[in-house]
């Protein structure tokens, strides 16, 4: 699992479709797609599905969201740790 496949996870679910956010994290449209076909593998179940032409979460992929949230936050706590050891030597 790759931490820039959570995010675009998370992404389409904050603006609500694949090709926006393609558009906010540039990638191509296809590159979402693979993104979240590799997570749905690695899962093991679908985390979005179409109704009436519309993107919904699955029961799985509302599942996935704290957890997704909790490693995103957990990854910017990591990549934060050398500037803020560098504004304590200040």
């Amino acid at each position: 699992m790759e931490i820039r496949h959570l995010i675009t996870f998370q992404t389409i679910i904050e603006i609500g479709s694949y090709t926006g956010a393609a558009s906010q994290l540039g990638y191509t449209q296809s590159t979402i797609t693979a993104h979240i076909q590799s997570l749905e593998e690695e899962i093991g179940g679908e985390l979005f599905t179409y109704e009436r032409r519309h993107l919904k979460l699955t029961q799985l992929g509302r599942e996935l969201i704290p957890l997704a949230e909790d490693l995103l936050a957990t990854h910017d706590q990591i990549r934060n740790i050398r500037s803020n050891q560098r504004l304590k030597v200040l």
